[in-house]
């Protein structure tokens, strides 16, 4: 009889590769269905402890061939001089390794996160000096965020609604002197449900709900310095222009502020708040373009004055 098709010179080529690849296509599979992602969710959160941050993730699971994800994620940073720091809600994040960072030997990884009722993707890249850890790049497409879930409000005595959406390319973070990229922000069906304006010699003025419309703006950034190019705010009970620069700091609370600002109040909204109204004389004079103020000093206690 003729030679078997098993015994057969091909065969045998074939049979020799078959079972390396075979187990090259099963070991992901191995490790997802074998990985402790238990363990791995208890550590985050031991290590977050011991910086003092609150951490808990509700589940562990895979994401895609190399990635994690976790849901229900909740962390809350240590307490200010301010006070306690809002908690931040996650519904889901998932995270994989960038590939093409790897083989640039540097560190990066990708992410997609669904919270504050929208979803943000994009990729970032982490400094490998242990000395001076934190993010060196970041590249992100955030849409459709509920500003009024945001954690920034809890920080303030503002109250606001609409839709945000964030689109940033920022290819060096590191160090902050040499940030360079772009931003771009957009928020649609804004309006101020409530806030307190600080007016000289008057105290803090209650400002009632105020309608803000939609907002269109972008930043260039070089050499640390952020230049608005665009930045309008139409729609609504207020318009408002902002033109000037941001000198970032590395601690972003201090980050230098020199921006003028236009503001202009619709009739119908001044004549339904005669006291906001009569206030508004702090502002400087009224030109027939609206008010000029300009915005300087820290981000977190900045100085501002009539005029620009």
């Amino acid at each position: 009889m003729g030679e078997s098709i098993l015994s057969s010179p091909r065969a045998s080529r074939l049979t020799r590769w078959l079972w390396p690849a075979l187990f090259v296509l099963t070991l992901p599979l191995f490790i997802k269905l074998t990985f402790p992602y238990d363990a791995v969710a208890q550590r985050l959160q031991s290590e977050a402890s011991k910086q003092n941050v609150e951490l808990s993730i509700a589940s562990m699971s895979s994401s895609g061939l190399l990635g994690v994800a976790a849901s229900g994620v909740k962390v809350r940073q240590p307490p200010t001089s301010a006070g306690p720091s809002p908690e931040i809600e996650l519904d889901r994040v998932s995270v994989s390794p960038d590939l093409l960072s790897l083989i640039t030997r540097k560190v990066g990884f990708g992410f997609d996160v669904d919270a504050f009722g929208g979803n943000a993707r994009g990729k970032a890249r982490v400094s490998s000096d242990p000395k001076q850890p934190g993010l060196t790049a970041l590249e992100l497409d955030a849409k459709d965020l509920d500003l009024k879930s945001l954690p920034l409000q809890q920080l303030g005595s503002a109250e606001a609604i609409g839709k945000l959406s964030l689109k940033t390319s920022l290819p060096a973070l590191e160090p902050v002197e040499s940030t360079s990229g772009s931003v771009a922000i957009t928020l649609k069906n804004a309006a101020l449900i409530k806030a307190l304006l600080p007016v000289p010699g008057m105290g803090n003025l209650t400002l009632p709900k105020t309608m803000l419309g939609e907002l269109d703006g972008a930043l260039t950034i070089d050499k640390g310095i952020a230049k608005v190019d665009k930045f309008a705010l139409r729609g609504g009970d207020v318009e408002a222009d902002v033109e000037g620069t941001i000198r970032l700091k590395a601690l972003v609370a201090v980050s230098d502020l020199n921006l003028h600002v236009r503001l202009k109040f619709t009739d119908r909204w001044l004549d339904a708040n005669p006291l906001v109204k009569g206030s508004l004389g702090f502002l400087g004079p009224k030109g027939t373009d609206g008010y000029w103020i300009t915005v300087s000093g820290p981000l977190q206690r900045p100085n501002v004055r009539p005029g620009k």
